[in-house]
């Protein structure tokens, strides 16, 4: 099954003389973390038990890849800069940076290393012979 990931969020830009204002997440959460990562960074390969989390791309660009756990073969799609994605608890998720990449990151759960390392499972379904394919 196909999750839907990406999030619409150019429908709640709020714009006046001053510039505008575009709300990207209107749930509680605990962390906004920023990341950085380099060509060829492959990050996540996991999924998590209970957190859920958005990511938006502030510069550059990712191939996002994603699964449930009962399906054989991975989806993947590219995340742009100014896009935004979600990712649900218990959705294998892994990412692929084929450019430098700054995106933020809001957390339903603290990011603290304690609170991550008890809610994540590593999976690592995403390899570098994967990537190679996509890219070809």
């Amino acid at each position: 099954m196909k999750e839907k990931i990406f999030v619409n969020i150019n429908k709640k830009k709020i714009k006046d003389k001053r510039g505008f204002i575009l709300p990207l997440v209107d749930q509680q959460c605990k962390s906004v973390s920023l990341l950085k990562s380099g060509v060829g960074a492959i990050r996540a390969n996991h999924y998590h038990k209970t957190d859920w989390h958005y990511i938006y791309v502030l510069k550059g660009s990712f191939i996002y890849f994603y699964k449930n756990k009962n399906e054989k073969t991975h989806h993947h799609v590219i995340v742009k800069e100014g896009q935004l994605i979600f990712t649900p608890p218990k959705l294998w998720h892994a990412t692929y940076h084929h450019k430098p990449t700054e995106m933020l990151v809001m957390s339903k759960n603290f990011r603290d290393r304690k609170t991550y390392e008890k809610d994540t499972v590593r999976v690592n379904f995403v390899t570098k012979a994967d990537v190679k394919k996509i890219l070809k």
